[in-house]
């Protein structure tokens, strides 16, 4: 089946006419429901050292007012998980177009859209987003638990990128079975806002989590290391090595590098420990999905770039947060091992499943 679309054309001369102006595409939906309500709740401080946040000098997935609530405990009403059901669709080079309204996923792969549809699928549910196709972490702790939640509804979709073979792995194990698509027409679409951490939420996330723990048994330790090296966008820890050696001699910890580690090994490691240290970054979401509920996660902070997205997770999901703000050197920023320590030492002693 081959055919054509003008919704990339509509949209330009849309964003001509209206002269850049936009519209959410959820306000063109036929019909919307919520899938779980909203809900409210009293998250806890971080564990961090005194004086911490006076070396931020950037901050990134929120404003600096809104992560120095979060960090600090505060009252969160998390939004309900809602629907989106559009009669018509179609989705090409990345973007889907409900008329002449796109709703972007992708970076479009050649400079002119094409115009070029060649399938149709009846009834579709798109889980991908444009973070999760971005950032592997957001792909992991995101996407993969809104995917139950389009399965249900009928064909899960995702865009057709080139994935990672770790990514395979996990929607191996995840039992994940998406639809890749470049050009189709949608004939029943759904779309979701998932981006609450309800108690469905919490609950899917809970699922995965037990899952990947079954496919690959737990090898107990008292925390694990997860190196980032220069992977993703630059944020250098210096010091790295030094920092992972020390907790390997002083703690126990095993230090292990996701991009190398098979994934049996990278999950048996992380599901056993009770505490994941890293620099911030789509790395730690590997440890993140094993992570069980008394588990801590301690976040190695660029001072130019601080991020307390995770937080969000662990608060949910009745885990410790802690983290470590660097301190600008020539190669990126550094952290004394002793102030890791003495964070480390910040942390209630946990007590969590190995199984």
């Amino acid at each position: 089946m081959s055919s054509w679309t003008l919704a990339p054309v509509a949209r330009l001369v849309r964003r001509v006419v209206s002269r850049g102006a936009s519209e959410n595409v959820f306000a063109r939906a036929s019909r919307s429901w919520v899938v779980a309500p909203g809900e409210a709740t009293r998250t806890k401080p971080a564990f961090a050292l005194e004086g911490q946040l006076d070396r931020v000098t950037g901050w990134v997935f929120g404003d600096e007012r809104d992560q120095r609530m979060s960090v600090a405990g505060r009252d969160v009403v998390h939004a309900p998980t809602r629907a989106f059901r559009f009669d018509d669709a179609v989705l090409v080079d990345g973007t889907v177009y409900v008329g002449s309204v796109g709703h972007w996923l992708l970076p479009r792969a050649a400079r002119v859209p094409s115009l070029r549809v060649d399938r149709e699928i009846d009834r579709a549910a798109m889980y991908a987003t444009s973070n999760g196709n971005r950032w592997f972490g957001m792909w992991l702790v995101d996407d993969c638990t809104t995917y139950p939640l389009a399965a249900a509804e009928g064909t899960p979709v995702t865009t057709d990128h080139a994935i990672s073979a770790p990514m395979r792995d996990y929607e191996a194990r995840l039992g994940m079975r998406p639809t890749r698509v470049s050009a189709a027409r949608l004939r029943d679409l759904v779309l979701f806002d998932d981006v609450g951490h309800n108690a469905s939420k919490r609950a899917r996330y809970a699922r995965n989590r037990a899952t990947l723990r079954a496919s690959a048994p737990p090898i107990p330790s008292p925390g694990v290391f997860l190196l980032r090296g220069l992977a993703g966008d630059r944020r250098v820890l210096s010091n790295e090595l030094e920092l992972a050696e020390h907790l390997r001699v002083a703690r126990g910890f095993t230090v292990i590098d996701p991009l190398e580690a098979p994934l049996d090994a990278l999950l048996a490691a992380c599901a056993g420990a009770s505490t994941i240290v890293g620099v911030e970054g789509s790395g730690l979401a590997n440890g993140l999905a094993v992570l069980p509920p008394g588990g801590a996660l301690v976040v190695l902070q660029p001072p130019s770039r601080f991020c307390a997205l995770y937080k969000d997770m662990t608060d949910r999901d009745d885990q410790r947060f802690a983290y470590v703000v660097g301190v600008p050197d020539p190669e990126g920023f550094s952290i004394r091992p002793d102030e890791l320590e003495r964070t480390l030492d910040l942390l209630p002693t946990a007590d969590v499943p190995i199984s």
